[in-house]
């Protein structure tokens, strides 16, 4: 079976391009950019939320507080983790929504929930 990789996929778009099948290649092209542009943007936020995060937990205010002085880095480390967890959830729902298998993946699974 043939994987859809994001290099497959901008070959086939430059393909289709070259051969004049203009509605292929903007199908094609702005599915794999798209992904690639909302995977940096998911990244670049949960990076900043994460700094936001080790900074406040890092403060003196916070540091009066007894269970950040007392737990803090477990605290960290786990609220880090989950913001990760959560941006790569998010990332892979839009990819599913961008390529159309979402609706396919939703209505397989209320059939399964739901049988009549």
């Amino acid at each position: 079976m043939y994987s859809f990789t994001p290099s497959r996929l901008a070959i086939t778009g430059l393909i289709s391009n070259l051969t004049g099948r203009i509605t292929l290649t903007e199908i094609v092209l702005s599915a794999v950019f798209f992904n690639i542009f909302y995977g940096l943007a998911l990244f670049i936020s949960a990076l900043l939320l994460d700094g936001m995060l080790v900074r406040g937990f890092d403060s003196v205010k916070w540091q009066q507080l007894n269970v950040v002085r007392l737990h803090g880095e477990a605290i960290k480390r786990r609220l880090t983790n989950l913001l990760n967890a959560l941006a790569i959830f998010f990332w892979i729902i839009l990819v599913l929504k961008i390529s159309g298998l979402w609706i396919i993946s939703t209505k397989s699974s209320d059939c399964s929930l739901h049988p009549k």
